[in-house]
């Protein structure tokens, strides 16, 4: 029923509360955990790639053994995975026995400014509490190279496709296995 009160309009429809509660039944009744499979699965095929996207930057490999899969641990209705280095405090992180620190990663994706040390041999001398005083060595700069970025950027289209496509066809079958005409 559509009604002109003054300058807005008032619709009234009947009956959408019941189809409302039949949708969100049936998105409970969704298989859930095939559609978290689909997404882990793209999330290790970007793992896989940010790893390979590392490899020429391997020096003693820590970096790259540290690019992990985090589950989000609050249970609500998403399938998140976060995706990148494991950051630790102390190298007593490991991955197949051997360590996987991924605390140097911020300097490959955003790069440093020009860095310096005290130089004792040139005639420096440390203050303590990061002071120093008289000569210093230019120990260089890193360039920010953004291996993280630059990976999900290039891997975007196709992991997106492929995650509306095979949870499209979940749905479907689910549709056909209950009985429910798809929607087109």
């Amino acid at each position: 029923m559509i009604q002109a009160k003054g300058k807005y309009l008032s619709v009234q429809i009947k009956g959408i509360e019941e189809y409302a509660n039949k949708l969100a039944s049936m998105v409970q009744q969704m298989p859930r955990e095939q559609f978290n499979s689909i997404v882990k699965t793209q999330s290790e095929l970007l793992q896989s790639k940010l790893k390979n996207a590392y490899q020429p930057y391997v020096n003693t490999g820590e970096l790259q053994r540290s690019i992990s899969i985090y589950q989000r641990k609050k249970k609500d209705q998403y399938f998140t995975y976060y995706i990148g280095p494991q950051y630790s405090g102390n190298k007593s992180q490991q991955v197949n026995g051997k360590s996987a620190a991924g605390n140097a990663a911020h300097f490959l994706e955003y790069g440093t400014v020009d860095r310096y040390v005290s130089n004792k041999s040139k005639g420096g001398v440390s203050l303590g509490k990061g002071r120093q005083y008289g000569a210093k060595s230019y120990r260089g700069r890193v360039a920010p190279i953004g291996l993280i970025r630059r990976t999900v950027q290039e891997n975007y289209n196709s992991i997106a496709g492929a995650l509306v496509n095979n949870i499209s066809k979940a749905i479907e079958k689910w549709y056909k296995q209950n009985g429910l005409k798809t929607i087109k």
